[in-house]
């Protein structure tokens, strides 16, 4: 087998190679092999059945040009990060064969400048690998740990572009067969899900950690994949290190998240107890840092917070609010928003009931993302469903909708307002019904709902002031 040095035709010999391609068959099919109950699938089987055939075709789609499969989209709940995640998974034959075989291809290049405290979605690496050494400079080095920098790059994954991804790639390799091939995998975007995307995004990302680490402007740094964490014993370094990243990133076309935090790390201090009668001990004022899931403390790290289930929306919300309406216990005759079935929904005509009807402000779609919410098209229903795995949306008005790209949806009802964002994938279909109202159905992905019961809360509280200051004036 060729040897895996250099950046020139020497890597796309041993891309080719016999060794390589079976090395990539035999990681991708342990992955879907025998595992509990689960049994491997049919392409699994075919597969190692047939591997030096399969070795031999692998070979020729790579040389003739590899073209991708469509992805299949899914959405997950991300415990750890409590949100959904939109995740698209490459067809097993033969996209995550060739995805495996060019990462063997590129990882000695890859890991060649990655910083050791690279923790996220790098074998030998992980949470583990960055908790411990949080643990480490907590307890010796308190002067280095004494404040913290944290921040995300915000949607790294949807704003990486690969045009960014390939100028990275350019300045580690040379062989244009193996560019050509890199292009190919990315020119989609860098998904989540797919196997190549995970190093890619490192390797971008690499040029910020050494730059972080020759800046002098911290103690100490690790990087969760797009999550950032440097402590230092200068809280003015710290901001100044916010800017330097602030710039490196809008340089590569993206910017830090708006929450990122500069605070004081909690040190050892005795616990002073509370003033009689109140009972305990008084809260500090600093904070224990947090990074991979964890709070740090001076010999002790805990969990930031619970991991909860997925949001009870759907199905599981729908029961429940269908006998509170039909036993009419909305409180003080409120109307709420709920979600219909997906065959009342979307495979019917029928007028929309009265109450799912809001009032909805109407935000055009930008370029590549969600954009400010403009007033428009007041009168126009929207309805959220699913279909099998797909989800979708049916909009119901005076006429016919056109939605492309991102969207914001804000829909007010008494003391509620729901903000919805997604993504059109395509328009489905159309209908009109006798009545001259206008239906429409979408696909649509990367969607979700803010709920904002501010106003209802600030008019109760509002209503008990002014009940308080008549019962001081009599």
């Amino acid at each position: 087998m060729p040897r895996r040095t250099g950046r020139g035709s020497e890597l796309w010999d041993f891309l080719l190679s016999d060794g390589n391609l079976g090395m990539a068959i035999d990681e991708v099919n342990e992955s879907h092999h025998f595992s509990g109950k689960h049994k491997p699938n049919s392409c699994t089987a075919w597969v190692q059945e047939t591997k030096e055939e399969r070795i031999r075709e692998l070979r020729q789609i790579i040389i003739n040009g590899f073209v991708q499969k469509k992805p299949k989209v899914k959405r997950r709940w991300d415990p750890s990060a409590q949100k959904w995640r939109t995740i698209s998974e490459p067809a097993q034959w033969p996209d995550q064969y060739v995805h495996h075989a060019l990462i063997q291809a590129l990882q000695p290049t890859l890991m060649r400048g990655m910083d050791p405290y690279c923790c996220g979605s790098i074998r030998g690496r992980g949470t583990r690998r960055g908790k411990e050494a949080v643990e480490r400079w907590m307890e010796k080095d308190p002067k280095g740990t004494r404040y913290e920098f944290s921040g995300d790059v915000y949607h790294f994954y949807d704003s990486l572009k690969p045009e960014v991804v390939m100028a990275r790639m350019r300045q580690l390799f040379k062989d244009r067969r193996v560019l050509d091939l890199i292009w190919r995998i990315v020119k989609d975007g860098v998904l989540i899900g797919a196997y190549p995307s995970q190093w890619f995004a490192n390797t971008v990302l690499q040029p910020l950690d050494q730059l972080i680490r020759q800046s002098g402007l911290c103690a100490h740094y690790v990087r969760y994949m797009d999550n950032l964490t440097a402590t230092g014993p200068n809280k003015r370094k710290l901001k100044k290190l916010r800017y330097l990243v602030d710039g490196w990133l809008n340089d590569h076309d993206l910017r830090l998240k708006g929450d990122w935090q500069i605070f004081r790390i909690v040190g050892k201090t005795a616990k002073k107890p509370l003033e009689a009668p109140r009972r305990g001990f008084e809260r500090p004022k600093r904070r224990m840092p947090d990074a991979m899931g964890y709070r740090y403390g001076r010999g002790v790290h805990h969990t930031t917070k619970a991991q909860p289930s997925p949001p009870e929306t759907g199905y599981r919300a729908i029961p429940q609010a269908e006998r509170r309406r039909e036993a009419g216990s909305f409180p003080h005759g409120e109307q709420h928003h709920i979600a219909l079935r997906p065959n009342q929904a979307l495979q019917q005509c029928e007028p929309v009931p009265d109450f799912i009807q809001g009032r909805a402000h109407f935000a055009g779609a930008k370029e590549n993302r969600p954009g400010e919410t403009t007033k428009g098209e007041p009168d126009m229903d929207y309805v959220f469903g699913t279909e099998g795995e797909i989800e979708v949306l049916k909009t119901k008005g005076g006429t016919h909708s056109d939605l492309t790209g991102y969207q914001q949806i804000v829909q007010e009802f008494p003391g509620e307002k729901i903000t919805d964002n997604f993504r059109v994938v395509k328009k489905t279909g159309s209908a009109e019904d006798g009545e001259g109202n206008c239906y429409d159905w979408y696909e649509i992905d990367r969607h979700y709902r803010t709920i904002d019961k501010s106003g209802a809360v600030a008019e109760r509280v509002g209503a008990i002031e002014a009940a308080i200051e008549r019962g001081l004036n009599l």
